[in-house]
């Protein structure tokens, strides 16, 4: 798998949207590298690097080609919770192994690939379903699992390798 999108819901600044974001591996072998088109916030960015470096260590393998991130001038919001769902596009470029379809979750991550709780989730469930996602993964929050639209199956999961293994086709 040369190339991956995925989608993430994102809290905007006039509505909740779901940002389609793709990853790709260059066909030059400069080592590793994110190249980006667009502005990316610190937290995006470091929230990228966390991604990548929790994903080369579950799979086992390290990145040896550059990953282009194409489309940053489509967010509307660049925090830290699309942290998850980079992890598990990472992984799928890794491993060769796609996510399955209709995907999509929030979640921040550590460094220990623990996924953490992030705001908005009843709007992030909402752009998620609106935009035709069945599953919406999701860290363990009880204050804001309550009140989520019907129509989602959601996973909970407490790390990024809970969630591999329950989304990896």
């Amino acid at each position: 798998m040369k190339e991956q999108t995925i989608s993430v819901p994102c809290i905007g600044l006039t509505h909740p949207t779901i940002a389609r974001l793709t990853f790709r591996l260059s066909e030059q072998g400069y080592g590793y590298r994110i190249i980006t088109e667009g502005f990316l916030s610190r937290d995006f960015s470091d929230s990228m690097y966390t991604a990548k470096e929790i994903a080369e260590r579950i799979a086992g393998k390290r990145f040896t080609t550059d990953i282009i991130y194409a489309n940053a001038g489509n967010l509307e919001s660049s925090g830290d919770s699309a942290g998850l769902m980079i992890a598990l596009t990472f992984l799928s470029l890794l491993t060769g192994k796609a996510l399955k379809p209709g995907i999509t979750g929030t979640g921040r991550i550590d460094w220990n690939g623990k996924i953490l709780p992030t705001g908005n989730m009843l709007e992030k469930a909402a752009a998620a379903k609106e935009a035709g996602a069945t599953t919406f993964l999701m860290p363990y929050d009880p204050q804001q699992a309550v009140g989520l639209p019907s129509g989602l199956n959601y996973i909970i999961a407490g790390t990024v390798q809970e969630a591999w293994e329950t989304v990896r086709e």
